[in-house]
């Protein structure tokens, strides 16, 4: 199957941190075009109303309509769950579908339900909220003179907001969400090129709307965090979709291109594309010289040469480049008093050579042999040839070729993705993603790869020790126990559960899961088993 391509016709200076289609043809389809719109209307003449709301089942916040036959009991007949035409990302997935059984199916709980049998005999009774509201206090109570506040854990899937309410004002830590299951990965990833601020989750996506040409590596754009009638705007126009997935993805049984790969070998390809790119000269060399640190000279230790290296008074937070003449200039952020990024600090006329390999004469007397980060990056992936990409994926090195190719011409943009293979090498995939979109020249630019606005949806909430109204409440001193295990990663759930069989870093002895169905979330669910009956 992987050697089979099948085509269904029907300041940016922190990008390499770390070492880092057509024109218009058509116009979007008009919103009076669409069945659902037309279903809405016919509704509205027949005495339904609209309420436009945000759909928060994923953290994209997609545009739905709610709509309800006036006049009439609220039930499954007379409440109806729509896209929104006016919205500009209009949701209706899976999740999305089903809203209005989250509160009206016949099989959802109306009452608490307390365990009587054995962990794992699926043996409960009905209580009453007092009598469930009581005992959960009491025992919480008991556990947290014991044991400290720290001892409570909360994790939620969409309502982490809801969810840090049962540990925040309580004092503890300990409110640790999905991320280890879902976007860890790409958070980590994006962190190691972008640095702070931009690695959040949907902080930085591709300009769906305006794009030519999309690698969607992994990503279904219809399932939950989707934007898929937005890039349908795109590809009214004549943009290009390529989708790389061992699946066939839903979009490939439209005019999207599907590429099989083998599972686990994204971060292969990806090296592939951009070693690539180098070889048929179409890198954005310029983007890259101007506008990332791939001109940064870097020492054989793997750390950036810096102006302290070179004068006994110098900073150690401007960065050395060269313009291969011999002449040595200095880049870094420009921060005021208060340590706030206000600018950048160069000389905008020197131009620096980015493949650089020379040795400079540090201030200790030492000479000291140096490269630019892009040397590095090239020498990294100089063995990933096409045919050596196509051993290692089961994709045609000609097909590489031409990947490689129409992404350059067409300016295009890897999507940064929610999921991709899932496996140990992800994180370093995400890094490759938004390294090959620096080196097409993509970033925060129309059509590229752009920084996000929100959704504007405030949910009142709580931050440790602080209230949404100025309450404040003592917090215990000990850290977030999932960053102690694993200081950079966004959030790890395990860690907790672990915990509470181990004890160690420290005990936990009361969760609360808000929002979220652990066994299909959590990876191996046979230990998610072992660790909750031990608890």
């Amino acid at each position: 199957m992987c050697n089979k391509i099948v085509d269904l016709s029907v300041s940016r200076r922190t990008l390499m941190k770390g070492g880092a289609a057509a024109a218009a043809v058509a116009a979007a389809p008009a919103i009076h075009n669409w069945a659902f719109a037309e279903q809405i209307q016919k509704l509205e003449k027949e005495g339904w109303t609209k309420h436009p709301v945000a759909c928060t089942m994923c953290g994209a916040y997609c545009g739905i309509l709610a709509m309800r036959k006036e006049g009439e009991p609220i039930s499954e007949k007379t409440v109806r769950i729509f896209p929104n035409p006016g919205h500009p990302q209009r949701g209706y997935c899976g999740r999305s579908a089903a809203a209005m059984w989250v509160w009206n199916h016949p099989l959802r709980l109306r009452k608490p339900l307390k365990r009587i049998g054995e962990k794992g005999e699926g043996q409960f009774k009905e209580v009453t909220w007092e009598e469930a509201l009581n005992d959960i206090a009491a025992r919480l109570k008991d556990i947290v003179q014991k044991n400290g506040e720290s001892s409570v854990v909360s994790t939620s899937h969409s309502f982490q907001g809801f969810a840090k309410w049962l540990t925040f004002p309580l004092g503890s830590p300990n409110n640790i969400g999905h991320q280890s299951s879902c976007n860890a990965a790409g958070i980590s990833g994006r962190h190691l090129v972008f640095g702070k601020g931009y690695d959040g989750a949907g902080k930085l996506e591709p300009d769906y709307a305006n794009l030519r040409y999309i690698l969607l590596i992994g990503r279904s754009m219809g399932a939950a965090m989707g934007a898929l009638h937005t890039l349908n705007e795109a590809r009214a126009r004549g943009a290009k979709v390529v989708s790389i997935d061992p699946r066939m993805p839903d979009m490939a049984y439209g005019d999207a291109e599907w590429v099989p790969i083998r599972p686990a070998t994204d971060t292969a390809l990806v090296s592939g594309l951009i070693n690539e790119m180098l070889a048929q000269g179409t890198a954005d060399l310029a983007f890259i010289e101007k506008h990332t640190n791939g001109a940064y000279l870097i020492k054989e230790n793997g750390a950036p040469l810096t102006q302290a290296d070179l004068l006994s008074n110098g900073s150690k937070s401007l960065y050395v480049v060269t313009d291969g003449k011999g002449n040595l200039a200095f880049r870094g952020v420009k921060k005021d008093d208060k340590g706030v990024a206000v600018g950048f600090d160069e000389d905008p006329s020197f131009r620096a050579d980015l493949n650089a390999n020379i040795s400079v004469n540090l201030a200790d007397g030492t000479e000291c042999p140096v490269k630019t980060a892009f040397v590095l990056i090239k020498e990294e992936l100089a063995k990933f040839t096409p045919e050596k990409t196509e051993e290692i994926t089961g994709i045609p090195a000609a097909k590489i070729r031409l990947i490689a190719k129409e992404f350059a011409n067409f300016k295009g943009v890897i999507d940064d993705g929610w999921y991709s293979a899932k496996n140990g090498t992800d994180v370093q995939l995400y890094q490759l993603i938004c390294i090959a979109n620096a080196f097409n020249g993509n970033i925060d630019v129309k059509g590229g790869l752009v920084v996000t606005a929100g959704a504007a949806l405030k949910i009142p909430s709580v931050a440790a020790g602080k209230g949404p109204n100025g309450e404040t409440w003592k917090m215990a001193p000990e850290k977030r126990i999932d960053k102690i295990i694993y200081p950079d990663a966004e959030g790890t759930f395990k860690v907790a559960l672990e915990a509470a069989v181990t004890g160690k870093p420290y005990p936990i002895k009361a969760a609360f899961f808000v929002g979220t169905t652990m066994f299909q979330r959590e990876a191996n669910s046979q230990e998610l088993a072992d660790n909750l009956k031990k608890t």
